[in-house]
């Protein structure tokens, strides 16, 4: 569905979804589900033209079970944490790893609300060694594709269980895997499902 809906402003595949929404729960706190949904799509205004209701509910069903699985990966089991890596094709036919969509994601949800502010000097390096694959391509040249997904992938850990011990209290947002129209919105506004975020 991602495919059907994505543009110019939009989270772009499902690598970029994963690190959009890794990094939505690694941060230092719980941002508004109807924020981080339109933010997805590049703003409010950029909000799909869904077929139907169910096509949204579906959608939005899967994305936070996706992203309660990476919460909970982190959390309880973090050596089974794999960020999702697109491969790209290569003229003489074979693939190589690229991380460069997901941290896109990464970083757009990183931007999220007030930012990443006050991490200590060794989580900013590792952040930086994240966020260097959004804009240079140098760098992406320069490392083995296995080292740099490595080193996102240990980055990835590391700032989640560095927030996990420094984030404003509460509680991450958790559904099944389908959002019914008469369901409590995700979003936590008290409103049912099809008053708030469905429309």
């Amino acid at each position: 569905m991602l495919e059907l809906h994505k543009s110019e402003t939009s989270v772009w595949n499902t690598s970029e979804l994963d690190g959009y929404l890794t990094a939505l729960v690694s941060g230092p706190t719980m941002i508004p589900f109807e924020e981080w949904f339109a933010a997805l799509w590049g703003g409010e205004e950029f909000l799909p033209k869904w077929e139907n209701d169910q096509q949204v509910e579906r959608f939005i069903g899967l994305v936070i079970q996706h992203m309660n699985e990476i919460a909970g990966k982190l959390i309880e089991n973090p050596e089974e944490f794999s960020p999702i890596f697109m491969e790209d094709e290569h003229e003489d036919g074979h693939f190589t790893l690229s991380v460069e969509d997901w941290c896109f994601g990464y970083e757009r949800g990183v931007v999220m609300g007030d930012g990443w502010p006050g991490l200590p000097e060794e989580e900013q390096e590792l952040l930086a060694g994240i966020l260097i694959h959004t804009y240079d391509d140098e760098a992406d040249e320069e490392i083995d594709v296995e080292e740099a997904a490595d080193m996102v992938c240990i980055g990835a850990l590391t700032l989640h269980a560095y927030w996990l011990g420094h984030r404003t209290p509460g509680e991450p947002v958790r559904v099944g895997e389908k959002v019914g129209r008469n369901d409590p919105c995700p979003c936590g506004s008290g409103k049912k499902f099809k008053q708030c975020c469905l429309h």
